[in-house]
């Protein structure tokens, strides 16, 4: 029986989210498109769904992680996630209106959208040497044959050559943004026949840096800049927009039933790995729990894995006291362990999480700030690339944890200061 105080507050996270929709519509129908946008369809798939399946279906079990349960069925915990995640919606609406009146112009945005489609023309090598590059990265590495069978990787021991992983990674999630944007190159100086062969091409190192990587994540991180780099370059918008959208999410939900992991005979089992796999309310509810409502900290010392994420490029072999990852503190405490270990794998965790977990009470503003903030650089940018890998990054901060995508965000970096200090390159 769910209380009267998390019922009110889950109607006011409906409500508000119902009301920043509306807008979020507007602006996409008029073509005002902000950064800020991409942020609704995670907010809602990611953790305002999960709580209205727990109406419908009930609280899940959790029967492997313990720890996700008992955040789930606290009335404390609900009420500040609704409240928090309300208040985080407020702050997008009002940042909505600040675009809408003091960023955005439609002049530029014309202009924009040519720029863009000129500066992908010019530096179109570039994004073709990107986009081969797994294979370089796969050739390479120590053992070329573990790449070739596919989900190798899901079982594979990461610990053993951690540096090799992360490369074949890299350069796979390099690619597939690339291809991205080569998608999405004016071609009509091209015959019929030579665009279909270049798409082809391009759909070929897709789906091999698909196969190298062996992780479902890949592929939603194709549809996700897909559709951002569509959006920004003016190529995907009102009905195209939504067919478009519809499609690729019927083919990733088939994918997803065809890579079989975590899909079981028992529906209350695989329900609840669909919920660990693509919802981020038990992370967020289970590092509210530990850090506000049973004062138990998940991290060591406070600050400590932003301090990884600004120091992750220094070896662990000159800094042995180097902090992890957020995900192995996380998975550490969720399965109860004495003792902080890199198990090889982790759950999947969430700028917003990371954030409480690191600063706890100041966290609550830490994150969303931080993810509006980004919004703002890239609104303020003057190149349409820039903005696209935007929408990227505050939707992967919401979902998956940096060290997951470190290059891609420092690319966004890099674009976001080439452009202040007005690099030549």
């Amino acid at each position: 029986m769910r209380s009267v105080a998390e019922l009110l507050t889950l109607l006011l996270l409906v409500a508000t989210y119902s009301l920043v929709l509306r807008k979020a519509i507007f602006l996409f129908a008029t073509k005002k498109i902000t950064t800020a946008i991409a942020l609704l369809p995670v907010i809602f798939i990611f953790y305002i769904l999960p709580v209205l399946l727990d109406l419908v279906i009930g609280i899940p079990i959790y029967y492997k992680f313990r720890g996700f349960h008992e955040a789930s069925v606290s009335v404390t915990v609900a009420v500040i996630y609704n409240i928090y995640l309300s208040i985080f919606l407020i702050a997008i609406l009002r940042y909505f209106r600040i675009y809408e009146r003091r960023i955005y112009n439609g002049d530029k945005r014309i202009y924009l959208a040519q720029k863009f489609k000129e500066t992908v023309s010019k530096y179109e090598f570039i994004f073709v040497i990107f986009l081969i590059s797994p294979l370089f990265a796969v050739f390479l590495s120590p053992d070329p044959s573990f790449y070739f069978t596919y989900k190798a990787i899901t079982e594979a021991d990461l610990t053993a050559r951690p540096d090799t992983h992360f490369i074949v990674a890299r350069s796979c999630q390099l690619a597939i943004l690339s291809a991205s944007i080569l998608l999405f190159i004016e071609k009509r100086k091209f015959s019929k026949e030579i665009r279909l062969f270049r798409n082809i091409f391009v759909l070929l190192f897709v789906i091999a840096s698909f196969w190298f990587f062996g992780k479902r994540s890949i592929v939603a991180y194709f549809a996700v800049s897909s559709l951002a780099i569509g959006v920004v370059s003016g190529q995907l918008t009102g009905k195209k927009f939504k067919r478009v959208a519809i499609i690729i999410s019927i083919l990733f939900g088939v994918f997803i039933l065809m890579y079989g992991k975590n899909i079981d005979s028992n529906w209350v089992v695989t329900y609840e790995n669909m919920r660990i796999d693509f919802a981020r309310d038990a992370v967020l509810k289970f590092t509210i729990y530990r850090e506000n409502v049973i004062e138990s900290p998940i991290l060591e010392y406070d600050f400590q894995t932003f301090l990884f994420n600004l120091l992750f490029y220094i070896p662990r072999e000159i800094w042995p006291g180097k902090p992890y990852p957020y995900a192995v503190y996380l998975t550490s405490a969720v399965l109860g362990t004495s003792n902080v270990t890199y198990l090889g794998w982790g759950l999947t965790t969430s700028a917003l999480s990371e954030s409480i977990a690191n600063s706890r009470w100041l966290g609550y503003f830490m994150g969303p700030l931080f993810i509006l903030g980004l919004c703002y650089l890239s609104d303020k940018s003057n190149r349409m690339i820039t903005k696209a890998f935007g929408m990227l990054i505050v939707s992967l901060f919401m979902v998956i944890h940096f060290s997951a995508f470190t290059v891609v965000f420092l690319v966004f970096i890099f674009l976001i200061i080439k452009e202040r200090v007005k690099i030549i390159f």
